[in-house]
């Protein structure tokens, strides 16, 4: 096979799972971006653990229901905003208890450690989003 034919297969490889890697991109700048709220404030503010939790839940949800619209699912048209946002929320509303009942369980009750519990909660609910934003807020027309 010849150094072009390759070149196109890893090119073809790409395009066909644009759209996760996309998601893995904006996955990551979510975590970090909660991640470091939640540190900020449970760890330097001294926000009790479940506040810090909700606040940088929150505050994320915002941040990827933009990145996740615009950049991952390239979803055109702000006809449906409102109708979206309210999907996004109320579908990510599931992962949000989940991750308040972990770091709650984790930090406050088993005393583990806080980076690590935030970052495990975070890539189970990355999955979940995925999958749930993919098939049930941002699907094609």
């Amino acid at each position: 096979m010849g150094e072009k034919a390759k070149e196109n297969k890893v090119v073809a490889f790409l395009k066909a799972r644009a759209t996760f890697i996309r998601y893995c991109i904006a996955g990551a700048a979510a975590t970090l971006l909660e991640t470091g709220l939640y540190m900020l404030m449970y760890e330097m503010i001294g926000i009790y653990n479940v506040v810090s939790t909700f606040l940088s839940w929150f505050i994320t949800v915002l941040f990827a229901f933009v990145t996740n619209k615009y950049f991952v699912y390239r979803a055109k048209g702000g006809e449906r905003i409102v109708k979206e946002l309210l999907s996004f929320f109320s579908c990510r509303i599931g992962t949000g208890v989940y991750n308040i009942l972990w770091m709650f369980i984790t930090v406050d009750v088993l005393s583990w450690n806080p980076l690590w519990m935030k970052l495990f909660s975070a890539l189970i609910v990355g999955i979940i989003n995925y999958v749930v934003g993919k098939v049930m807020i941002f699907k094609k027309k």
